[in-house]
């Protein structure tokens, strides 16, 4: 990725990003993986209709706040699509999934009730090559910043 491309996807607000790349998701798993597809295609949903409903606010760091909040209100749905593409073990899927994770984690928009659940699927997938373990290595800093609590037992594995 280019430094330009770099910078139009950290200007691109939340909504827009989780958009594009759930899309993405949803094609890339059509034929292989119907219930990562499923479950990417529900959490789409879910934000275009937060879209549809929300007052859009002149600064979208706001925008993004609020469709934070609201991606932790709903809990492990916000995070499933990711997980079953990281169990389907196919890399591609797992790329995505992994960028939407990072982007969640920057947002304050993950529950650190999952953070278990994310780090062991991080040590599930790390045999899918060195591309997939360094993207793992710059989600887990952020992810262990963000924790309120650190369960060791997890963190150690």
């Amino acid at each position: 990725m280019e430094v330009q491309e770099i910078e139009i996807v950290f200007n691109m607000s939340l909504a827009n990003f989780l958009l594009a790349e759930l899309t993405n998701l949803c094609t890339e798993s059509r034929k292989r993986s119907p219930e990562v597809r499923e479950s990417s295609e529900t959490l789409l949903e879910f934000i275009k209709q937060w879209k549809r409903s929300s007052r859009s606010s002149p600064d979208p760091r706001i925008d993004d706040v609020e469709l934070s909040k609201e991606l932790k209100n709903i809990g492990e749905k916000s995070i499933h699509p990711f997980l079953l593409a990281f169990s389907s073990k196919n890399v591609k899927l797992v790329q995505l999934s992994i960028s939407c994770i990072q982007r969640l984690i920057l947002h304050k928009g993950l529950d650190n009730l999952y953070a278990s659940n994310l780090l062991s699927a991080f040590s599930d997938i790390l045999d899918l090559g060195l591309d997939v373990q360094l993207k793992i290595l710059q989600t887990i800093l952020p992810l262990l910043m963000n924790l309120d609590e650190i369960d060791l037992e997890v963190v150690s594995m």
